[in-house]
């Protein structure tokens, strides 16, 4: 969320269908003004994002390898959904033995030292993202473009190299941040 500016909903990150890593877009519907059935907008991510996002995907399938040892297929079901693109990408392994969409509340009652403002990530984005991009492709990535001047409407200014503006304000903050690599994740601790 940190790196996209993206909304907390229960709909973010989005199934697999709605992530493009080989163009570094994700197709996201956070906001709930927007029309019913339509994407919303595209959020841009750097090679970092990609990368956790495939090391993610290369545990899920490392973990339903070890729990198909001694849990139901069930019980498991999901991790097959998320790589089916039929379930949003982050899970959950509850208390009851059942791997399942994580959700909001799962981080307020597991991080309770994590007492921030739920859309601070979006506050703090915006603000770090400004010192490195323009206004108008800001409002874009954030949702709040004028009518008919939204990412790929036909009569916007908008060209996709626009994008690289954000995805270097990103590699900035990660860079600043020093954040971690999912490559390092080896099930309970970050090595």
């Amino acid at each position: 969320m940190l790196t996209t500016s993206a909304r907390p909903s229960e709909s973010f990150p989005p199934s697999l269908d709605y992530i493009d890593l080989d163009n570094k877009l994700m197709a996201v519907a956070d906001k709930e003004q927007r029309y019913s059935g339509t994407i919303g907008r595209y959020l841009p991510f750097n090679n970092f994002l990609r990368d956790e996002i495939q090391h993610y995907l290369k545990y899920l399938k490392y973990f339903l390898q070890l729990a198909k040892a001694y849990l139901t297929q069930e019980q498991v079901q999901a991790i097959q959904e998320v790589f089916d693109g039929e379930r949003l990408l982050l899970l959950f392994y509850d208390s009851k033995g059942y791997v399942r969409n994580l959700e909001l509340s799962d981080i307020q009652k597991y991080c309770t030292e994590i007492a921030l403002q739920r859309n601070w990530t979006r506050h703090f984005a915006r603000y770090f993202f400004a010192q490195y991009c323009n206004e108008d492709l800001i409002n874009g990535i954030f949702g709040h473009d004028e009518a008919m001047q939204e990412l790929f409407d036909r009569y916007s200014g908008f060209k996709t190299i626009d994008y690289d503006q954000i995805r270097a304000a990103q590699d900035k903050l990660v860079e600043i941040l020093a954040l971690k690599s999912m490559s390092t994740f080896t099930g309970m601790t970050i090595a």
